[in-house]
């Protein structure tokens, strides 16, 4: 019995020795650290840790075994130096892992990627594994969708929030940084990214003064180190404005109708030609800025397009219902206009022909009054005796009349139509003056009491 005791201590001593002697080949008791949780932005470049710790390095790769496994199936493992994935983002540095470094680097890492990793590590006869989750974080957005309000009317502000992970989201709206009430969320949608959406809003009745004021919309995620808040100021809504222009309607004679629309905001608008009630076809519409357009419409009247209604209407969101401008289509006779286009053209032109020869009088009265101040200075101051008029006297009487006529052909063509207008009176006034001067010349004023006189003495002198 003793002897049987014997023999069966001997080979648990020899399992010990060898033991002890692969402990002593491979170093001491593997060590694997791996903290969790490990959280990385989404699209970001992150490395997943892992690390052991044998005694002494560096590790024989022979007896070295990493395995990266996830969600209960493997995405890479290493062995004898030799790295293999089956996702081409997921990669592991072999040198590295010789000295303790079994991490695993995850490239653009995606909403997908996050849950449960294991690291599970191998040399010689030990075995260790940790576990490790990776979250995944995306930061939200900000776009606010709708700013625009209608001045004393209820108005709803809205912004969308997107691309956030995970979905948990706190928004508040700020009116000069004072928390706006009544702000909601619809329930969040997701993305096929991952990421969730959420669409916030908030009414407000806004007033002229809260024109120039500032709103905000605030959001706080665990994605985020400090709440994204984005400001801005109302639009507010301006009603367009419109007319409608054209010539008289003529059978047979085609025109542009223009329906203009002007001072209205935000830019969408739509405009439209109606027919007795029918939208026609328009021209392409001609934009001017963006507040102003101009829409036309070509239309031949016939002669069944007596009392038509031509329309235009406008549509636009500062509107409660379309504005409309419309026309009735009332035909005018082309013979009796064209007659009557003539007749004003002639008698246009007959009151100009008039005014144009009554200043030329004005003008040649004062010319001629101007000749005959200087015919008076050259006469000398005794009186003489009348006597009737001698061939001389008239030549120089026609000679007189003919620089007079160029004189008033001179200053006719020398000056401008206002200059001759202005002249009218003063013309006239020369005229009076030279009629004066042509009587005393022609000896038809009365004569003075010295030319009686002296006509008396000549009469006694003859007798």
């Amino acid at each position: 019995m003793r002897e049987a005791i014997g023999a069966t201590k001997l080979p648990l001593r020899i399992l010990g020795f060898l033991c002890l002697f692969l402990l002593h080949q491979t170093g001491s008791v593997l060590e694997v650290t791996a903290p969790s949780p490990h959280v990385a932005q989404k699209g970001s470049d992150t490395l997943i840790p892992c690390t052991f710790r044998i005694d002494p390095f560096p590790a024989d790769p022979k007896l070295l075994n990493i395995k990266w496994n996830f969600n209960g199936q493997i995405r890479l493992s290493c062995t004898d130096s030799e790295v293999s994935t089956t996702d081409p983002r997921f990669s592991l540095n072999p040198n590295s892992a010789l000295l303790g470094e079994a991490s695993l680097s995850v490239s653009n890492a995606q909403i997908s990627d996050g849950g449960t990793y294991s690291c599970s590590v191998t040399y010689g006869t030990e075995w260790q594994e940790k576990e490790i989750r990776l979250e995944i974080q995306a930061p939200p957005q900000i776009n606010i969708t709708n700013k625009l309000v209608t001045e004393n009317k209820e108005s709803t502000l809205s912004a969308a929030i997107t691309g956030f992970y995970p979905v948990d989201i706190d928004i508040k709206w700020l009116r000069e940084g004072e928390i706006l009430a009544g702000g909601t969320e619809l329930p969040p949608q997701r993305n096929a990214d991952g990421t969730y959406r959420v669409t916030s809003t908030v009414t407000i009745v806004p007033t002229e003064g809260n024109r120039n004021q500032i709103f905000s919309i605030r959001v706080q995620h665990e994605s985020l180190s400090a709440p994204l808040q984005e400001d801005f100021q109302l639009l507010y809504e301006a009603a367009p404005m419109m007319n409608i222009s054209h010539e008289p309607f003529y059978v047979n004679e085609e025109q542009t109708l223009m329906c203009r629309v002007w001072g209205y905001y935000p830019e969408d608008i739509a405009v439209s030609w109606f027919l007795n009630g029918s939208r026609v076809e328009p021209s392409e519409i001609k934009r001017i800025n963006s507040s102003a357009l101009e829409l036309p419409y070509r239309f031949l009247p016939t002669a069944e397009s007596q009392g038509m209604e031509i329309s235009c209407v406008v549509e636009h969101r500062a509107l409660t219902e379309p504005l409309v401008q419309s026309l009735k289509v009332e035909l005018t006779d082309a013979e009796w206009s064209l007659t009557k286009r003539i007749v004003v053209g002639i008698l246009i032109s007959l009151v100009a022909a008039l005014c144009l020869g009554f200043v030329v009088l004005k003008l040649k009265g004062r010319c001629c009054s101007a000749t005959g101040n200087r015919r008076g200075a050259e006469q000398p101051t005794e009186l003489q005796p009348l006597s009737p008029p001698r061939a001389a006297d008239q030549q120089r009487s026609r000679a007189t009349q003919n620089e007079d006529d160029e004189c008033s052909q001179e200053e006719i063509s020398s000056r401008d139509p206002q200059e001759l207008m202005a002249t009218s009176n003063g013309a006239q006034e020369g005229s009076e003056s030279a009629a004066a001067e042509t009587q005393r010349d022609q000896g038809t004023h009365p004569p003075s009491e010295e030319e009686e006189n002296v006509g008396g003495g000549d009469q006694e002198s003859g007798d």
